[in-house]
């Protein structure tokens, strides 16, 4: 079998996709904007998929909301350091750059998932307004590694989780974690 390696839109880099001959996607490509769409919502089955919908979410200036996707199979990240998905920072007109819609895993597993970060939104989603349900994390590892405030010496406002770090009107059902959560605190001397 063939698979499709990636798609070059004029003037950008490569996108990876990572599906095989004969299976069927259909891409939107409207305001600068790539998305994968089918008439059930959007499929994730590959790796190249779930990057490219985390890169349009937090590189994009603009509201995206993806109503109902999910997973076609288990996914190995790889142990390849992770952008959680919704990176929360805030645009001015915009707002917080987060995961707008449902996700459902379909009880497969995602393994390998490594984010060592400083930010504040950690998790496979870093800020979620909707729903994650049926997803197991079956193995990584989810690190904060920054410094304490300086003017208080401590931590503030820092949200993390495995599968969520920050969810606000939504709701996170039937999921199960294995990966380790940790917070390393990086004193001044």
């Amino acid at each position: 079998r063939r698979v499709i390696k990636s798609l070059k839109i004029e003037a950008n880099e490569p996108i990876l996709l990572g599906r095989k001959e004969g299976d069927s996607i259909k891409l939107n490509y409207q305001n600068g904007i790539l998305s994968l769409r089918n008439d059930e919502g959007t499929p994730i089955g590959s790796i190249a998929e779930f990057q490219l919908m985390n890169s349009l979410i937090n590189s994009s200036n603009l509201t995206l909301d993806f109503p109902n996707t999910y997973l076609e199979s288990d996914l190995d990240l790889m142990n390849i350091e992770w952008s959680p998905i919704g990176s929360g920072e805030f645009i001015l007109g915009v707002g917080f750059k987060q995961w707008y819609g449902n996700f459902d895993g379909k009880n497969h597993k995602i393994s390998n998932l490594k984010i060592a970060s400083d930010k504040k939104y950690l998790g496979l989603f870093g800020r979620v307004y909707g729903s994650i349900k049926n997803l197991v994390i079956e193995s990584g590892s989810i690190i904060f590694n920054g410094s304490p405030n300086e003017s208080q010496n401590m931590l503030e406002n820092v949200f993390m989780g495995s599968i969520v770090g920050f969810l606000t009107n939504g709701t996170v059902e039937n999921c199960k974690n294995d990966a380790n959560v940790t917070i390393e605190v990086n004193r001044y001397s």
